[in-house]
């Protein structure tokens, strides 16, 4: 984090994950929605369409709380830091452009960046996704993307932020 824009950066992204921690750890966001930018947008690899705008996003988080409660399956998460710029991934198949590939493809991501890791017990077994927040020039939160935490390196800065 060398110089004085990064820590700053970070100093806002880390009240903004404390506050998305909170929500999942609870099932309850209403502490996130005045944090959210009007064009903002959810996004995750598990889904086709994303939410975009503010009330859409909001409505997505108010459903997804609910879920939580009612399951009783609210997850862990836990404060995590980029570590480098880039990940690649080896022996990879994917869809270039409609034709299957075999290969290596390089995830680039903010070296050093704060996210979120949630930890999710179900059947048995532990799942695992990254949250990334993009804010604004306001500070406001521009971006929420889930992701799979294969596609980063990171390490974990402080275990289990809870209620």
């Amino acid at each position: 984090m060398g110089n004085v824009t990064d820590a700053s950066k970070n100093g806002v992204l880390e009240k903004h994950l404390s506050v998305l921690a909170k929500g999942y750890t609870t099932g309850f966001f209403d502490e996130l929605f005045p944090l959210l930018a009007e064009d903002c947008v959810f996004e995750t690899q598990w889904r086709m369409e994303p939410e975009a705008g503010k009330a859409a996003v909001i409505a997505y988080f108010t459903a997804k709380g609910r879920t939580l409660r009612d399951m009783a399956c609210c997850p862990e998460a836990d404060l995590i830091q980029f570590v480098g710029d880039a990940n690649p991934i080896r022996n990879a198949d994917m869809l270039f452009n409609g034709e299957p590939h075999h290969g290596t493809f390089v995830m680039m991501y903010e070296p050093n960046k704060l996210a979120l890791r949630l930890r999710q017990r179900l059947n048995g077994q532990v799942n695992h996704v990254i949250v990334d927040l993009t804010p604004n020039e306001q500070d406001q939160i521009r971006r929420i993307d889930l992701c799979m935490p294969e596609l980063f390196r990171y390490r974990v800065l402080q275990m289990a932020i809870r209620k």
